[in-house]
């Protein structure tokens, strides 16, 4: 049933498609469109660029960026961002997480309450689509979130 809808475009309604529970005529709706009070919670779409200091867990070992240092460039970072800062271009050029600078510190679909997702990251559940938040302090460095979708 997923796939039908995404395969419309908002505003177009499918052929009767059979799942497990019957069949279903679905209708694609813009999200804007939606009441507040129905929008789904528990999935966001998120990014991240993580700024590591010397003795973070799992910094590089050349890696000479003190703590304040590294929450200072967070704070730019996040001031950045709010003024219309590129996230994708900024997390090419500083995310120190392995992987992360590759992927432009796209954190793909998180879940809430998954076990995987760490709880400093409830937070971004509850902020609007393109919100930045304010540096989170992990133990692997500071992490600069916004909320995608």
């Amino acid at each position: 049933v997923k796939a039908a809808v995404f395969a419309l475009e908002p505003g177009e309604v499918s052929e009767p498609v059979r799942s497990p529970l019957g069949w279903h005529v679905v209708k694609r709706v813009d999200p804007a469109a939606i009441a507040p009070e129905l929008h789904d919670l528990s999935h966001v779409r998120a990014r991240a660029v993580l700024i590591a200091f010397s003795d973070a867990r799992g910094a590089h070992h050349a890696l000479t960026r003190t703590h304040l240092v590294a929450r200072d460039l967070a704070v730019d970072l996040v001031d950045r961002l709010r003024a219309g800062a590129d996230m994708e271009g900024l997390a090419r050029e500083f995310d120190d997480d392995r992987g992360g600078r590759a992927r432009a510190g796209d954190l793909g679909w998180l879940k809430r309450r998954s076990p995987q997702v760490p709880e400093y990251l409830d937070r971004v559940f509850l902020a609007d689509p393109g919100e930045v938040l304010d540096p989170i302090p992990t133990d692997a460095g500071w992490l600069v979130v916004r909320r995608e979708r």
